[in-house]
């Protein structure tokens, strides 16, 4: 009896809590939404237009479940903890856990349903009435009885089927809309560029003989936040020879020696979107030595050589082969030991990628970087990246004002 007790008690609060919740979100209101709230309020209105007209309508389903991670983190930038999204041609509903059902009323709730779910054994309040949901997915199950459905998830295609009057996977034309972004889309890693372009500019300043690469890791990622970046894209690299041969170098408590080349990979969130930078910091452009200049050259030329033939239509391998036909013919390419390349987006590494394995053909408004590198075991490495749009016109190349090789001259 003291556990059904408990079990009541709790029950009642999760109801509580729901009810109190809409109350305050529909008639008293909360904080005063911020721009960010608005960008991603409107990009969510626009990225579901988009689907219902490019893939509800098309393939006549009447609701459209999206439940794999990644395109949840797609239409939600902000990464809140999600069960998933139901897309009709008459507006869309979340269904968020009790965590984040404030925040995602708040900002979604002027164009959006947005429901709590509750998992395990507690259960799901839908109109004061309570639904088990163990399994959230048998939420879809019980509504795609006899509709003509579509989801992203292999899983939940199995169990709908017999259930619905169709079923439709759609991963593969969600993953192309996300590939192709938007013009707000743009802005936003565009400015994400921007800022972390600043933050860099900022960081110069701080690098003397004796300060480590973690400091010069911690410095930049505080400059970022300082840049009104809500986070650091990914862990900030800061490598000095010979950890710059490291392709994927953690930023260590190695101290600076004043004279050497500096590795900097290095981005930021911005409203949900990242940039994907790297650069060569140097003391001195004029007393480089030879074999690291000449790797800076080749790796340089790579990347114009493959920015030339980056257009819809191309395919991925091909750009990629595009750079390492330039370093090989300068007796390099054994040292670059990585694809060329990835999308970026509101992850760092998204669709498409280019690689010599890869069987994509780049669409316009992938975003992409452009990243060839030589590293020489156990003595230097050197990349240097761009951030790309691919556009029909000609790649427009979003890092473009950032020196690629970068003098602190002290």
């Amino acid at each position: 009896m003291a556990a059904a007790s408990v079990t009541i008690v709790s029950l009642a609060s999760y109801k509580n809590f729901y009810i109190f919740a809409r109350v305050c979100v529909l008639l008293c209101g909360v904080a005063p939404l911020s721009d960010r709230d608005e960008v991603f309020r409107a990009l969510f209105r626009a990225k579901v237009d988009r689907i219902v007209r490019d893939v509800l309508k098309k393939i006549d389903a009447e609701a459209l479940y999206i439940v794999t991670r990644d395109l949840l983190e797609y239409l939600f930038p902000e990464h809140l903890a999600l069960y998933g999204v139901e897309v009709t041609a008459s507006g869309a509903v979340i269904y968020v856990t009790p965590l984040d059902f404030e925040r995602a009323s708040s900002t979604y709730g002027s164009v959006a349903e947005v429901r709590p779910v509750y998992s395990g054994r507690v259960g799901l309040w839908m109109d004061e009435e309570l639904v088990t949901a163990e399994d959230p997915l048998k939420l879809f199950e019980t509504k795609a009885r006899g509709a003509r459905v579509a989801t992203d998830s292999r899983d939940l295609a199995t169990r709908l089927v017999d259930r619905a009057r169709s079923v439709s996977l759609v991963r593969d034309e969600l993953v192309r809309l996300r590939r192709s972004k938007m013009p707000e889309e743009l802005r936003l890693i565009q400015e994400a560029v921007k800022r972390s372009s600043r933050a860099l500019e900022m960081l110069l300043q701080d690098i003397r003989s004796g300060i480590t690469e973690a400091e010069l890791a911690a410095r930049l990622e505080h400059l970022m936040r300082i840049e009104g970046c809500e986070d650091h894209a990914f862990n900030t690299i800061v490598a000095f020879p010979p950890n710059s041969s490291f392709p994927h170098h953690t930023a260590t408590s190695k101290r600076y020696d004043g004279r050497s080349p500096i590795l900097v990979d290095f981005g930021c969130r911005y409203h949900g979107y990242v940039s994907d930078i790297t650069r060569m910091l140097v003391p001195s452009i004029d007393t480089l030595p030879q074999d690291i200049e000449r790797a800076i050259e080749a790796v340089s030329r790579a990347i114009d050589a493959s920015i030339e033939v980056l257009a819809p239509g191309a395919k991925a391998s091909e750009v990629d082969g595009r750079a390492r036909s330039v370093l090989r013919e300068a007796g390099l390419a054994k040292y670059f030991v990585h694809s060329l390349g990835h999308g970026i987006g509101v992850a760092v590494h998204e669709q498409p990628r280019l690689s010599p394995f890869s069987s994509v053909t780049l669409i316009d408004s992938d975003v992409v970087t452009i990243e060839p590198g030589v590293y020489v075991p156990r003595t230097y490495g050197v990349r240097i990246e761009e951030d790309v749009a691919v556009r029909r016109g000609g790649a427009d190349v979003l890092t473009r004002g950032i020196e690629r090789v970068i003098e602190f001259k002290r």
